[in-house]
């Protein structure tokens, strides 16, 4: 089965309160998803969920994929997030059963309808990827914010921000889309591994 790795490559993705950030740890666990399905003799596709046009069509060479995720260790902090649109115009050209790996923060609204649709045709996962200051800022109170992507200001709280892992993964359970949070700073890679292990036995049960 064809491997299609989405990755988001919009502002906040790459904005972080602690290094690597969200976008450095999504192209880690993609590459290492890309080789451990070239050993497993799986085609792997990459498609890019931001203001840039990439798509890499599903290929065997080991060459071919080193020498596009080296190309996306470069990020732009004025991209805008495409996730929705980039797998409407992908999902017609997927001429048979797909693994879609989604590798996004889902801040994109039209991002959980779209892949609804797109999950009833092939099989999707979601690695949702989290900063701890998405969630809370510790000892803020009022300020004045800019969202990243479109420019839009607000006024806002620390203890009321706009999007909360629980909120995404709620949306996400009621989708019923595999889903796994990875969040910054905090260890991953067992459960991770032991998410995409099970999956296969345990297909269509949310998991965070």
């Amino acid at each position: 089965m064809p491997v299609w790795l989405v990755l988001d490559t919009s502002a906040s993705m790459a904005l972080a309160s602690q290094p690597p950030g969200k976008y450095g740890i999504a192209l880690q666990i993609a590459g290492g998803i890309a080789l451990a399905c070239l050993d497993r003799v799986s085609p792997v596709g990459i498609l890019g969920a931001g203001g840039r046009e990439i798509t890499i069509k599903p290929s065997l060479s080991r060459d071919v994929l080193l020498q596009w995720l080296h190309s996306l260790r470069t990020w732009r902090f004025d991209e805008p997030t495409l996730l929705g649109q980039r797998l409407l115009a992908l999902e017609p050209s997927l001429t048979q059963r797909s693994l879609l790996i989604v590798l996004s923060d889902f801040h994109d609204p039209e991002a959980i309808p779209t892949l609804r649709l797109v999950s009833a045709r092939h099989d999707t996962i979601c690695l949702v990827l989290r900063d701890p200051a998405e969630d809370k800022l510790t000892g803020a109170g009022l300020f004045r914010a800019r969202e990243v992507e479109s420019g839009r200001q607000l006024l806002t709280h620390g203890k009321n921000l706009l999007s909360t892992t629980e909120t995404l993964t709620t949306q996400l359970k009621k989708s019923s889309l595999d889903h796994f949070v990875i969040r910054l700073g905090t260890p991953f890679l067992g459960g991770l591994r032991h998410f995409l292990r099970s999956r296969g036995t345990a297909s269509r049960r949310n998991r965070q």
